[in-house]
């Protein structure tokens, strides 16, 4: 059984995703955690496992089988600010990494596309992004 993650936009200080979010509003994608989340923040800011903030993506609820972040919002800025043409050496870049073995280079292009469309989203709509892994 794979995981399934979620990302919500909610509005600033929610801690919880919102019950009914209409399926504009979030974006799922399969066998997805906070390491490979943290390993497309270190290839969009250019900087090493070290220097990226890993401890902002510290879950802020564990409940069940489920773990609940909220992205930090310069990975949203980040996320947002990615150009069409940026997306093919960004999916090289990460599928040299382990974590990524089981993905294919399509896979990897719609997880940066639906990442960077929910970040735009929560950028225009000034909301937040959580992320669910469940």
């Amino acid at each position: 059984m794979s995981l399934i993650s979620t990302f919500f936009l909610a509005p600033h200080g929610a801690e919880a995703p919102p019950e009914n979010a209409r399926s504009s509003e979030k974006f799922e994608i399969a066998d997805l955690t906070d390491v490979e989340v943290g390993l497309v923040w270190e290839v969009l800011s250019g900087e090493d496992w070290d220097d990226v903030r890993l401890e902002d993506l510290e879950p802020m609820e564990v409940e069940h089988d489920s773990v609940l972040y909220t992205l930090p919002e310069d990975l949203v800025e980040m996320l947002a600010g990615i150009e069409d043409g940026e997306i093919s050496e960004h999916v090289s870049t990460l599928m040299e990494h382990e974590e990524f073995e089981i993905w294919d280079a399509e896979d990897v292009g719609n997880l940066l596309v639906g990442l960077r469309k929910i970040a735009i989203q929560s950028l225009e709509e000034e909301k937040i992004i959580l992320f669910e892994v469940n």
